[in-house]
């Protein structure tokens, strides 16, 4: 059974996304089944179906007819799905090895997007990217509070969707 009970619709995915993404569930593991969740939440079977879709479609977990949905491996995930990049940037913190992945991914891709965007960034697109930059310091002095930190992801994307949009390359 899920680690909290749903209250929500609203809250189904992101639940199961943070657990998967914190390491609650490991690759490999089975996710309740529906019906548990449907128990624990009160929610419809057609509502658990949708957002057990959703992760479906992210590629965080696969259906196995008969079996239940089971947690994929994270190199199978949909990385750059942005619901995934925003699951990633609120609930990755705790998991170690998605942390390592996503640095070396950025290490190798970051300076050439940083060069791109520096020849064909317009006034706007520095303002954008100032104004991300500065959250971040904002967020950054207030120290380790929960929000702070998420507010803190929140900025670093913002941070980084700036300087990619900057290069005003359409992928």
């Amino acid at each position: 059974m899920p680690r909290h009970a749903h209250k929500s619709e609203h809250n189904l995915s992101e639940q199961l996304a943070s657990e998967i993404l914190a390491g609650h569930y490991q690759p490999g593991d089975l996710i309740p089944k529906e019906m548990e969740i449907c128990a624990a939440s009160g929610l419809s079977r057609t509502v658990v179906r949708r957002h057990l879709g959703q992760l479906v479609d992210a590629g965080l977990i696969e259906r196995i007819s008969g079996y239940g949905s089971r947690v994929r491996e994270v190199s199978e995930w949909h990385i750059l799905d942005p619901t995934v990049t925003r699951w990633l940037s609120r609930y990755a913190a705790p998991n170690q090895e998605i942390q390592r992945e996503i640095l070396s991914f950025r290490l190798s891709v970051e300076p050439q997007v940083a060069m791109v965007a520096a020849q064909h960034a317009t006034a706007r697109d520095l303002v954008a990217i100032e104004e991300a930059f500065e959250g971040m310091a904002r967020h950054m002095s207030e120290h380790g509070l929960p929000e702070t930190r998420r507010l803190h992801s929140e900025s670093d994307v913002a941070f980084h969707v700036a300087i990619y949009r900057a290069t005003h390359n359409i992928v």
